[in-house]
């Protein structure tokens, strides 16, 4: 499927003079959104474990995804440390604090979990918003080195959006993933 949805996208490195500056940017523009897509696919799903299999309603994934952003990016600019690893720190990050907000919170039922999540959220935001020495506030963490996973350098644009599905392929493909949704 993903090489089906790539199909209709130019080719930037073609030398006929469609591809000029501006169909460039067209075409990174596309990537852009594509990739972007499928992080918001992932989300998605991620809602659709807790909603739909569960059937909890949750609207903290906004702060975990941005929580795990912002650890990635803080470890990455200030420290210089590598992408496997801050990528590890990330999910370990998110988690605890998904562990933090569980535990006491789990035990609500209905529209009070909502409640509770959808806090926890706006806190989030907050002080990403406010802590403005750490997080850069509004303007956010500017400089964020190219991603590198496992020694393979994603330079390119196109190469930004293989790494979604291949994931979402693998997770699926994977015991873990098979037994999460069989166990549900």
């Amino acid at each position: 499927s993903c090489s089906l949805f790539l199909s209709w996208l130019p080719d930037p490195q073609s030398s006929t003079p469609l591809y000029s500056s501006a169909a460039s940017d067209v075409y990174k523009r596309q990537i852009r959104m594509a990739t972007l897509s499928l992080v918001y696919v992932v989300l998605a799903l991620g809602m659709n474990l807790i909603m739909g299999y569960m059937g909890q309603m949750s609207f903290g994934h906004a702060a975990f995804f941005g929580i795990g952003a912002y650890t990635s990016a803080i470890l990455s600019t200030r420290f210089g440390m590598d992408c496997t690893v801050t990528f590890l720190a990330a999910i370990l990050l998110s988690g605890l604090f998904g562990f933090l907000l569980g535990t006491p919170v789990l035990k609500l039922k209905g529209y009070y979990l909502t409640i509770v999540t959808l806090g926890f959220c706006e806190i989030v935001r907050m002080v990403m918003l406010n802590w403005v020495s750490l997080t850069g506030g509004p303007m956010g963490i500017k400089a964020i080195p190219k991603f590198m996973f496992f020694g393979i350098k994603f330079a390119t644009t196109r190469s930004y959006y293989y790494i979604i599905p291949v994931s979402y392929t693998h997770l699926r493909a994977h015991e873990t993933g098979r037994n999460l949704v069989c166990r549900l």
